[in-house]
């Protein structure tokens, strides 16, 4: 299987889009609608996009998955209009590198499973990750550009 890792502040939102959404997150109704809300829907098409081409499975690496439940984090994806498979979350190391935790979970019960991967995320702690990482910027969150190196990665 193929997996993308994916971050989701400053890949699936961005400093752009919180500036012109940030009323319209405000007022959401309940706090699952205000996660919800906080995810650009130009960025979950793009992924979309990317997940469809791919045939990749996400595996969220996101600090959401340390606030919420995985079930959580697939409803507000799902309502902020995924169509693909959050398939896991990355184990959470405390004072580890995101990379490590990426490391960890490849090394870990689905190992065999996986063909190849990609690490969508702004950040830079990828460790021995780098290779695979696509660096988004929290300025503009996930690309077109981003989802063609991605899917290079991915897809050779």
């Amino acid at each position: 299987m193929n997996v993308i890792f994916l971050d989701i502040d400053g890949v699936l939102n961005s400093r752009r889009f919180f500036q012109e959404a940030n009323e319209w997150i405000v007022q959401a109704d309940t706090r699952f609608e205000y996660y919800a809300r906080q995810i650009d829907p130009e960025c979950i098409q793009r992924l979309n996009a990317l997940v469809e081409r791919t045939g990749s499975v996400v595996v969220l690496s996101s600090t959401w998955r340390r606030v919420h439940p995985l079930d959580y984090n697939r409803a507000f994806l799902r309502a902020a209009g995924f169509r693909g498979v959050l398939y896991d979350g990355t184990p959470v190391l405390n004072r580890h590198p995101r990379g490590d935790e990426i490391e960890h979970w490849l090394l870990g019960r689905d190992a065999d499973r996986v063909d190849r991967f990609v690490i969508l995320d702004d950040d830079c702690d990828m460790a021995d990750m780098e290779p695979w990482h696509v660096r988004t910027s929290g300025e503009t969150g996930l690309v077109d550009e981003d989802c063609e190196r991605a899917s290079r990665t991915v897809m050779p």
